[in-house]
């Protein structure tokens, strides 16, 4: 609210789409899961916040509310996956073939909150997502946790930036109003 005229323009994506665009000049900066593979020398990180993965289904799920839900109550259901070249579809991958090769009766790749909740809503499915990102809508029953602990994806979550790059004034106070936001949150 400190620069009121100053236009903000939000571009969702993975990583592997928004830092390509962040290292070209077309964005300022990238918030989210702070990637730590790709582009190291060419890109600043700012923690703001330690978040975990966690299953969320829709709140008419046969699953939603069952206390210590096990991962053989959940391999019958279809699952919302991020898309292929991203870390943690990685590592959920990585997970179902540990689970004796599982492979979901149903899989859709989406990176949509939008869509992954409308789509939580309608079907049987289980998405796996930042904690941080579903905590509203757990919160007024939009979703429901699992109670099952993803055994992977815990992470910063933060800000990415050019390294050789100076940010504009509005820029630097957008960047600020992000830390702040995130120190509150942990006190």
């Amino acid at each position: 609210t400190s620069r009121p005229k100053v236009a903000i323009k939000i571009s969702e994506g993975t990583n592997e789409v928004l830092i390509p665009s962040l290292l070209s000049g077309k964005i300022d900066m990238v918030v989210g899961r702070l990637s730590t593979l790709r582009y190291r020398e060419r890109i600043t990180r700012e923690k703001l916040i330690e978040d975990r993965i966690v299953a969320v289904v829709g709140p008419e799920h046969p699953l939603a509310g069952k206390p210590d839900v096990s991962f053989e109550q959940i391999r019958p259901y279809g699952w919302l996956l991020p898309p292929l070249e991203t870390t943690l579809r990685r590592q959920v991958d990585q997970f179902f073939v540990n689970q004796r090769h599982y492979v979901p009766p149903r899989a859709i790749e989406s990176v949509s909150y939008l869509a992954n909740r409308a789509l939580l809503q309608s079907r049987d499915l289980i998405c796996l997502m930042p904690e941080e990102v579903t905590a509203q809508d757990v919160g007024n029953g939009n979703l429901a946790r699992l109670d099952w602990t993803v055994p992977f994806g815990r992470g910063p979550i933060g800000i990415s930036l050019r390294a050789d790059d100076s940010l504009s004034p509005a820029a630097r106070a957008f960047k600020a109003a992000l830390h702040q936001v995130a120190a509150e949150r942990a006190a």
